[in-house]
């Protein structure tokens, strides 16, 4: 699992611009805690499914989805084990906010 260190702050989307549901992303590449992660659908196709998760402080739901153990334990068993998780934040905090979601996830899987 990767957990983005860096703000992600991008500018509301206009209706009816950028990507459909079911269309693949174009290539990117985020800075993490672990180096930096890269999506390049040229390289061919996932043999893994790819899952990113946004987090922010300001959501009363992420607040208590990431600070229950139960349901955390629940997030890390539910995943199929081919699959890579993008974990970010899109606070001000992005940086403080990874360490902890890793220290969470670290905590959650150790049970898995």
């Amino acid at each position: 699992m990767q957990v983005l260190g860096s703000s992600w702050n991008t500018p509301s989307p206009q209706p009816g611009a950028g990507p459909e549901p079911g269309d693949r992303a174009p290539a990117f590449q985020v800075p993490t805690l672990d180096g930096k992660f890269s999506y390049d659908p040229a390289e061919g196709a996932l043999k893994e499914s790819l899952v990113i998760h946004a987090f922010t402080n300001k959501s009363g739901f992420l607040e208590c989805l990431w600070s229950s153990e139960s349901s955390l334990k629940s997030l890390v068993k539910g995943l199929p084990d081919r699959t890579q998780v993008l974990f970010l934040s899109l606070d001000d905090s992005a940086v403080s906010d990874a360490l902890w979601m890793r220290e969470q996830l670290d905590r959650a899987a150790a049970h898995r």
